[in-house]
């Protein structure tokens, strides 16, 4: 599992990302639109209602660089579409698809809540 604080991401992207879902690079970079770049790489399972992103990927969860830092897309798309995201709780894929970025299987918990969560899943797995 990675972490918030191993992706480089505790702060969220803030309000810039959220209300215009664009970007201008500044320094003669090119203006980008964030929801063109990440739904670029999602891909809809029919089936299981996953978002499942097709680009770079780091231990199966998919990541992202802007403005030189690494973000968890999972984490970006929670933050860019879900008015309750929270920086500080880890998200949960409930689908337990981590390449999935779909935030309706995504589940906000508490560090403590996650790690709990996932000694009952390996329980589960190992009976």
């Amino acid at each position: 599992m990675v972490s918030n604080q191993d992706a480089g991401h505790s702060q969220n992207l803030g309000l810039v990302y959220r209300s215009q879902w664009s970007y201008n690079g500044g320094m003669g970079r090119k203006k980008w639109n964030l929801k063109d770049r990440i739904f670029k790489y999602v891909k809809l399972d029919p089936e299981t209602g996953c978002w499942n992103w097709t680009g770079y990927k780091d231990q199966g969860y998919g990541c992202i660089y802007i403005d030189f830092k690494r973000f968890l897309v999972h984490r970006v798309v929670y933050e860019l579409l879900r008015e309750d995201f929270d920086p500080e709780l880890d998200q949960h894929h409930d689908c337990l698809n981590h390449s999935c970025v779909n935030p309706d299987h995504i589940i906000q918990l508490t560090n403590s809540e996650h790690q709990k969560l996932h000694k009952l899943l390996k329980m589960r797995i190992a009976a």
